[in-house]
């Protein structure tokens, strides 16, 4: 489940990754500036933005290769051209997905995860036509199992950190 979460939290933030600058950047909301102050950091900007090079100094050695491998993911994942409102149904695929799971219910998550992946394909339909849903679709899958791939290491990972 975890990696479940993880999964959905990466796709969640690639919606905030630019692939000209290949860095994740978002608007400072109020209690930004409020900490900024209170931490003495000064901003030029209304946004914040990071990439690459400001994660790797700050992570675990352990953890660098995972973080190569996300902003890697998301080069190719912006090449795909998935529609925002299709990014905000796979996360919720991603969420119901029973792999590596042990459930006490896994009818009603599989029912839900077969409703979303549904309405998934019916927004690719309605932005690519059902052809290009089709091809939209065979490339999502194998692009969000390499990603599952990325989360399942990092989960162990920081298990034995």
């Amino acid at each position: 489940l975890e990696s479940n979460v993880m999964l959905a939290s990466l796709i969640s933030c690639f919606q905030l990754y630019n692939p000209h600058s290949h860095n994740i950047t978002w608007p400072l909301a109020e209690e930004d500036f409020k900490y900024l102050r209170i931490s003495s950091i000064k901003t030029s900007t209304s946004h914040a933005s990071f990439g690459l090079n400001d994660v790797l100094p700050r992570v675990e050695k352990d953890l660098k290769d995972e973080m190569v491998k996300i902003f890697k993911f998301f080069d190719s994942f912006s090449r795909i051209l998935v529609p925002k409102a299709a990014l905000n149904i796979l996360i919720l695929v991603v969420i119901f997905s029973h792999d590596c799971c042990q459930l006490e219910d896994k009818k009603t998550v599989e029912e839900h995860r077969h409703r979303y992946l549904l309405l998934l394909f019916e927004c690719l339909c309605q932005s690519e036509g059902v052809l290009g849903a089709c091809n939209l679709a065979f490339r999502l899958h194998g692009v969000v199992q390499d990603l599952g791939r990325i989360c399942q290491l990092m989960g162990q990972k920081m298990v034995s950190v």
